[in-house]
């Protein structure tokens, strides 16, 4: 028995990917759509210039899981690279209908590019999506559960017929919900490795994409998020209970 898995070295399918192998101790084949278009058409400007730190993060996260828990040696297979992949009729159809439902943001996008692909290789394949995210939000209203995962009612919406092959393990669970889990099972640390930045510079995330905003761990070698206004708000109350604190004292002290 093998679990096919969606993996890109972000931090929703490397906390599966630590789930399947560590806790649940079953084998994995990693799947990495490595295509820079994967996201939009060659000619538009917003898309994904992370792949070759996608890739070196997945290849830093399977080297430390494997150091932390020599176990999951034989558990991982060599990750399968997917370098391009072309949406045929069915999918370019079904995927401008989404776009035109806002179901997605892009008719060509990663959920495109995997219903492909499990479409090519007739393959239930796990995605990793969680609660709060935009696919989650449009669409987790047609997931149920069926045995110990969950998938899409395609009777609730036949829109939704080219995503019958997903597992969705996540759909009922927030980023904050992984990171206490991993935290219980001792595999927190290997989430800092995760890559998450779509518009990196000089190697080092830019803080400012969605996915940096959206990040809730530190990238452990250069990563640290930017100052937001709430949290200088934060800081700043911080400092006056602090102030108030120590007038209190001295106004005891000296009486």
């Amino acid at each position: 028995m093998i679990t096919y898995l969606f993996f890109t070295g972000g931090y929703d399918s490397t906390y599966r990917l630590c789930e399947l192998v560590i806790v649940n101790k079953v084998k994995v084949q990693p799947i990495y759509i490595s295509d820079k278009y994967i996201d939009n058409e060659e000619n538009k400007k917003t898309r994904r210039k992370n792949h070759i730190y996608e890739k070196k993060s997945q290849d830093k996260i399977i080297e430390k899981i494997k150091d932390k828990f020599p176990y999951t040696k034989e558990l991982i297979e060599p990750t399968i690279i997917v370098k391009s992949i072309d949406y045929d009729s069915e999918i370019e159809q079904a995927m401008n209908k989404m776009r035109k439902n806002r179901y997605v943001r892009r008719s060509k996008c990663q959920y495109g590019a995997m219903a492909q692909y499990c479409k090519n290789s007739n393959k239930k394949i796990e995605l990793c999506a969680e609660i709060g995210g935009h696919f989650e939000k449009k669409l987790g209203k047609y997931v149920v559960k069926k045995g110990n995962n969950y998938v899409f009612d395609i009777d609730k919406n036949k829109d939704l017929e080219i995503f019958k092959n997903f597992y969705l393990p996540l759909i009922k669970m927030t980023k904050h919900d992984m990171l206490q889990e991993a935290k219980t099972q001792d595999f927190d640390s290997i989430l800092n490795n995760t890559w998450s930045c779509w518009y990196p510079k000089n190697g080092k995330h830019c803080g400012k994409c969605i996915m940096c905003k959206e990040r809730i761990v530190p990238y452990k070698e250069h990563f640290t998020l930017k100052k937001t206004k709430q949290n200088e708000k934060i800081l700043l109350f911080g400092i006056i209970i602090l102030l108030i604190i120590l007038g209190a004292t001295k106004y005891i002290t000296f009486s």
